[in-house]
């Protein structure tokens, strides 16, 4: 991908951190690109990218908005399975809570063609549809998939987690990794009274050389559904 001229080299890292996360918002925007300006700076910046065409603003709630890339953005990013309709209450927990695990942990979210640099067999629906980064481990560098609590049972998650993992063994790139015990599932919960209950349910039905990781990040009850 080479930067619009149209661009300034921040607007292209803001446009890139938004296609790696398919999300983000304007204090986020704020904290990791203008932290020498306010607010209001990073506002700006935003408002300009979203008239020209290259982010969009979508309503969250009555008083918060997030970003996702506009039909220019998504173009100059060949985001080629970017769409509207993929942002709904379901999937915002899910891509929030592994931009805040990243933003927290310095990991980075791989993006399709960084996948596909790895391997060009990730290249399927196991490999868009879910979130990838990759972490160092006593036997490397593993290859994990995320698994986000939307305030799931620890049975739910486990059997969640079990499926994934058939899925991916099924295709001969995931299965390499699987297989030399350099692949895991990491769980984001919200809550840290969530995690032992979790691991403990992994103990107790898991078998196999995958690991899963459970891991807390509390920014993803903002975006889950009210109880009602």
């Amino acid at each position: 991908m080479e930067k619009p001229p149209e661009l300034t080299d921040r607007d292209w890292q803001i446009l890139l951190h938004v296609y790696r996360y398919r999300v983000s918002n304007i204090r986020i925007i704020w904290q990791r690109f203008c932290p020498e300006g306010t607010h209001g700076a990073a506002r700006n910046i935003v408002r300009r990218m979203v008239t020209e065409g290259w982010i969009r603003k979508w309503p969250l709630d009555q008083k918060r908005h997030f970003l996702t890339l506009n039909s220019r953005g998504a173009l100059v990013c060949k985001a080629k399975n970017w769409s509207a309709a993929r942002f709904s209450e379901q999937s915002l927990p899910a891509l929030f809570g592994v931009l805040h695990y990243c933003l927290r942990t310095g990991h980075k979210r791989l993006t399709p063609s960084e996948l596909h640099e790895m391997d060009p067999g990730f290249a399927t629906q196991a490999g868009w549809a879910h979130a990838y980064y990759v972490h160092t481990a006593q036997q490397g560098l593993c290859l994990s998939c995320c698994l986000i609590d939307r305030r799931n049972s620890p049975q739910r998650l486990v059997t969640r987690g079990r499926g994934l993992i058939v899925d991916c063994y099924k295709i001969p790139a995931f299965r390499a990794f699987i297989d030399a015990g350099r692949f895991t599932v990491t769980i984001l919960t919200a809550y840290q009274s969530m995690v032992e209950p979790i691991l403990a349910e992994v103990r107790r039905r898991h078998r196999g050389p995958v690991m899963f990781r459970v891991e807390v990040v509390p920014e993803i009850a903002d975006y889950l559904p009210q109880r009602q």
